[in-house]
């Protein structure tokens, strides 16, 4: 019998051994965990912990998982690190009295009973019942951006609006710095590796993500040696290829596929 929360399938099979065998499916483009299941069947209660399931991979009863490790919500705007003072944010007039780029780092903690699950799948012959407990933690997202991504405070709440979708909380690490590409963010340019070090930064943040999102500038799509109107002899494409192969490197040291942010004029 199949049984779907939250693109998660959970399946039970009763034995012979009167004992049920439960296997949960992720049919999410990332890594779920932290999930109780409990269990009780032919007199018995049994619960289980899953650490984590991979991305379109499934846990069954009596597997061993690591646990997904905390998430930093990292965040910086242009060299300096976006802290929210909660005590600045007015509640009645809804105004925030700090910098407004912190409205991209306001912490969940206060929000995070919104996130608890708790499915419970009941059968009455045989009588049985089986409960997945967790938080839909969504997917792991390292962000770099800059002006052609708009607002950093918009681009990070477009992830979160897209995960929501689905049932799920993103969790969004970011850096934002205008004007900056690929190249910048790779550490090619000497005169721009603080845009480089801040990008790392974000990435060092967390042990893992699910997706690295690297914006890239339009400059290094169109600048070219020449000049010249239609001129495709690109001055920057050179160093824009060597940028992608380091920034996929680098999402990959983080068990994240890499995903190319680019603006209209890459086409």
């Amino acid at each position: 019998m199949k049984y779907s929360y939250d693109n998660l399938e959970m399946t039970v099979t009763y034995r012979k051994d009167k004992e049920i065998e439960i296997r949960v499916a992720n049919h999410n483009t990332f890594r779920v965990g932290n999930i109780t299941v409990t269990t009780e069947y032919a007199g018995k209660k049994r619960t289980e912990f899953i650490g984590r399931i991979e991305a379109h991979e499934t846990w069954k009863s009596g597997d061993r998982t690591e646990n997904i490790p905390p998430f930093h919500a990292a965040s910086f705007y242009e060299g300096k690190e976006q802290i929210i003072d909660p005590g600045l944010y007015d509640e009645k007039s809804g105004v925030y009295r700090g910098e407004p780029f912190h409205a991209l780092v306001w912490r969940d903690e206060e929000k995070r009973k919104t996130w608890q699950r708790s499915h419970t799948w009941v059968s009455e012959d045989p009588a049985a019942e089986v409960t997945l407990s967790y938080f839909a933690d969504g997917p792991r997202v390292a962000f770099t951006g800059n002006s052609f991504t708009g607002l950093w405070d918009s681009t990070y709440e477009y992830f979160r609006q897209m995960a929501e979708a689905d049932g799920y909380h993103a969790q969004v690490a970011y850096s934002y710095w205008g004007g900056t590409g690929l190249a910048q963010y790779a550490g090619l340019i000497p005169e721009s590796m603080e845009r480089a070090e801040q990008c790392q930064k974000v990435l060092d943040a967390n042990e893992e993500y699910d997706f690295c999102f690297f914006a890239g500038n339009s400059d290094e799509a169109l600048s070219t040696h020449s000049g010249k109107p239609g001129a495709e002899d690109y001055s920057l494409r050179e160093n824009m290829e060597k940028a992608v192969r380091i920034l996929k490197k680098r999402a990959e040291e983080k068990h994240a596929k890499m995903v190319l942010w680019a603006p209209h004029a890459y086409q």
